[in-house]
């Protein structure tokens, strides 16, 4: 029985993860630039634009720079605060919202090895690392820091040419 619990726990995480994604990017809440976890948006998508960024640097005689972060445990440290209040600038239904207020709470874990099981321990912080959820919740949470990094670059007195690219493929953010 828990198998079937397993599966449509899945299949319910898959739908609720599709339709985020629709609903994001119809209204323009997702940046263009954020690949890998989005529908398509693959891997490839990353590399030919790095390419081109640095191709189009040369043919202009400029140097191009690019900075790479992986930040490990990503997905289990999301603050849950700041993700609720991403969801809620996204604008969301109430309902939702409140779904995934509670889908973060009262959270608990075992840890078991060999024949030791642990106690219980609370895990009110973070996104399952293999959740079909992951990707578009972390699309979601940088969606915001993103656009606020766009706009300040944007309003700098010199103008250098900057752009960001968040690629998510597990654990790897560049």
């Amino acid at each position: 029985m828990s198998n079937l619990y397993n599966t449509i726990d899945k299949l319910i995480k898959k739908v609720i993860s599709h339709h985020l994604q629709f609903h994001l990017s119809a209204n323009g809440f997702l940046d263009p630039n954020q690949l890998g976890g989005i529908r398509q948006c693959l891997t490839i998508n990353a590399g030919v634009y790095l390419t081109y960024i640095i191709c189009a640097g040369w043919a202009k005689e400029c140097y191009t720079s690019v900075i790479v972060f992986n930040i490990a445990q990503f997905f289990p440290s999301l603050n849950h605060s700041f993700l609720s209040l991403c969801l809620e600038k996204a604008g969301l239904n109430a309902n939702v919202l409140k779904f995934f207020q509670s889908y973060h709470s009262n959270r608990y874990t075992t840890y078991a090895w060999n024949n030791f099981i642990s106690q219980k321990f609370t895990t009110n912080v973070g996104v399952g690392q293999d959740s079909a959820l992951s990707p578009i919740l972390l699309a979601i949470y940088l969606a915001l820091i993103i656009k606020t990094f766009k706009k300040r670059i944007k309003n700098l007195k010199e103008n250098i040419p900057t752009d960001i690219l968040s690629f998510v493929n597990g654990l790897l953010i560049s």
